[in-house]
Parts: structure tokens; sequence; C-alpha cells
């Protein structure tokens, strides 16, 4: 049978009794097989298949067979694409890049954390290595644009351009409000108070992408936070009562606690409008984006540092690299490869995701803490540790299941 083509002739009439054919005259049309039905199979021809041994074939095994533009046939055959596709429900890419800003993320903290406790590293100034960080992701993001020879759509778009500077701004705001918060509040309940924004960042993105978020996912997240919640809490140190007392008459808990809540607030709408942007119908690529945020938030960055005076006089004396070490130069090279990571993860997933492995990294970087620097870890890291990995692992199944099911395969 010749499919996809105006004329089909019917198949010879066997005759069982005899070992020559006889053609068989008539011919049938089919309009359009890819799009409508194939036409039903007269009895006769049905029952001749079977005498002459030959498979019948179903109507919609016909069309998934004959009509390569299948939408469910393109579907098949990424379902049977690579193993980590199949097992997770994302596409591969998507989580690799999930593990490794795990990964880098985690272990920036710690060493910025090693950095700023041991005396022979703690000597540079850290305003600068922010600055060496957005380096990093700038200078790799130019390389690949340069590359992908399109530096010329780099600025000719100037809304594009100025859209870019929203979500820069916006940490700009992130940054002084955690300056405020830590100057009201101790640093454990500082760093619990802000994985409020995992919360807050679903809430914008249901907002801003309109897609509600099933029964299962929340309840993710709020038991994510939990457990990001006992992981901080463990191994903190305890302060005297006379310091304490010290301590509550300087600070303003009512405002530290409001500054935490706006710089939560301000993270989700960050990360959820660069998302917005990455996923726009623009030419711009990830790399173009990262080569503006990275600019915006150079030049921002720069205006602070020079704007505290003890930050201006100590480069004016000792320099730009004062106090910098190899650890140093490793962890702003951390800094940034977590920035990159961190874009792609919200291009292949959501903002959401990007705050589930920075949850995740917190594990990492207390265990590498507990390892090397001899961090006290206590039954609550244990059970915070599961908690997080138990409801990331929730949240991604249930993530999943939501997209099969979307998909018509649930």
């Amino acid at each position: 049978v010749e499919f996809c083509h105006p004329t089909v002739k019917a198949p010879p009439v066997v005759d069982p009794q005899a070992h020559y054919m006889e053609p068989v005259t008539g011919q049938s049309t089919a309009r359009n097989i890819c799009d409508q039905q194939v036409v039903s199979e007269s009895q006769e021809e049905q029952e001749l298949s079977v005498l002459i041994g030959k498979p019948t074939l179903h109507e919609d095994d016909l069309q998934l067979a004959t009509c390569p533009g299948n939408n469910n046939v393109s579907q098949l055959e990424n379902d049977k694409g690579s193993p980590l596709q199949s097992l997770t429900g994302f596409p591969y890419i998507a989580v690799l890049a999930f593990c490794v800003l795990v990964g880098t993320a985690g272990t920036s903290v710690f060493s910025l954390r090693y950095t700023l406790t041991h005396e022979e590293e703690k000597h540079y100034l850290t305003p600068t290595a922010v600055l060496g960080a957005e380096f990093v992701k700038g200078s790799v993001s130019f390389a690949v644009v340069c590359f992908s020879r399109s530096f010329s759509t780099l600025y000719t778009n100037k809304a594009e351009l100025l859209k870019t500077s929203v979500p820069a701004l916006i940490y700009l705001l992130q940054n002084n409000l955690h300056y405020v918060a830590a100057r009201h509040l101790q640093a454990a309940t500082h760093q619990a108070l802000f994985q409020i924004k995992l919360l807050t960042t679903a809430c914008v993105w249901v907002l801003v992408f309109r897609r509600p978020l099933c029964w299962r996912r929340w309840v993710s997240l709020f038991a994510l936070l939990g457990g990001v919640v006992l992981v901080l809490h463990d191994g903190q140190p305890k302060k005297s009562a006379s310091a304490s007392a010290s301590l509550s008459a300087e600070v303003n808990v009512t405002l530290g606690f409001l500054a935490v809540l706006a710089a939560s607030v301000c993270s989700a709408a960050a990360g959820v409008y660069f998302e917005l942007l990455l996923k726009g119908s623009t030419s711009l690529s990830i790399w173009h984006r990262n080569v503006q945020l990275s600019s915006y938030s150079a030049v921002f960055s720069l205006i602070g540092l020079f704007a505290v005076p003890s930050h201006r006089h100590a480069i004016l004396e000792h320099g730009f690299f004062q106090g910098y070490t190899r650890l140093t130069v490793a962890n702003c090279i951390l800094q940034g490869s977590s920035g990159l990571v961190a874009g792609i993860v919200m291009s292949r997933l959501n903002a959401i995701f990007k705050d589930i492995a920075t949850s995740l990294s917190v594990v990492l970087a207390c265990w590498l803490s507990w390892r090397f620097l001899g961090q006290h870890v206590g039954v609550s890291f244990v059970t915070g540790g599961f908690v997080i990995i138990s409801a990331a692992t929730a949240y991604a199944r249930a993530e999943a299941a939501a997209k099969a099911k979307a998909a018509g395969f649930g």
C-alpha cells in the first residue's frame, strides 16, 4: 500500500487453493492520510490478510507510522531520549545545571566563610570580591556572545537594555536591606528568616505566570523552609547573657524583621522578572542578558563601593586587590559560576527551582564547614538535611507529574 498519495491500490486477491495471485480491479482514494483517519479495509481484505500471513495495522498505528510530523511520535521519541530525562522527567541539561548550582553555591558559601574566619585570608574588601564575581560572570558571557558572532545585538535594542536594569536595581535594593537586617538581627536569625524567599518566590511566580501550584508543591516548599531553618539553627554559637543584653539595647528587632521580609520580596521579584526576560520572545539569549546584568551590577557596585568613605580610602591607599589570595580568587570564580548556572536553571526550569537549589546548597555548605572548619553538627542538622532533601525531591516529582499530565501522559 502506498500511503500519503492521492491513489491507493488495493492488495491483490489470493486464492487459498491456488499458488497464483490475481490483481483486483478497482481503486480507492485516500485524502490526506496524515490529517484524517485511514479508510478502513473491507471484510474481505481483512480475511485475505489473515490468509497470507500479513500483519494488520490499526488505523492509529498507520497514522503514527506514516506521519512523521505527528506530535505523539515526536513526544515518544523524546521520551526514549537520555536515561536521565526518563528518570527525572526533566531535560538532562536542566538536571545537570540544577546539580551544578547546588555544588557551586554550597562550595562558594563555604569558601566565603573560610576566608572571613581565617586570619591570613580575611584582609580583603568584600565589595571588591562581589565585583570580581560579576566580572567573571560577565566575561564568560561576553566570550560566548563574541563566539556566536551576535555582539551587534547586545546593546542595539534600547528597550530590552532598559528592561535588564530592573533586576539589577532590585538586587541593589536587596543588598542594602541585608545590611540593615544584619545590623539589627543575629546572623542565624537573619539567614533563617531570609529563607522566606522560598514562599515569596512561589507567590510572585504564580502571580506573574498565572500558573497555580498544586497542594503537594506548596507543602514541599513549607517543609523545605522548615528544614533550612533547622540546619541553620544547628551549631550556632550561644551568646552570654551580658552580650545579649548589650546587643538588645542597640538593635531594633522589628526593623530587622521588616528588612529581611522586604529583602525576600526583592529576591523573589528580581528572580521571577529575570526569568520572564530569559523566556521572552526577543532575540537576546541568556548570555546577552548576563552581560547586560553584569554591566549594570558592576556600575552599581562601584558607586556603592566608593560611596563608603572607609572603602574608598582603603582602595586609594592599598589598592583594589589588597589582601587577595588564591582562595579569594577561587571564591570569586565560584561566585561568578554560581550566577551563570543560576541563570541556566531559571531559563530551563524556573526561579522556584533556583531557590530550591540554594536551599540544598545550605546543607552542603554546613557539611563542609563541619568537615573542615570544625562546626558543630547535631540532631537538628541531620533532621533538617533529611527534610530538605525529601522536600526538594517531593517538589520535583510533583512538578514532573504536573508536566506529564499537561502533556497528556499522566
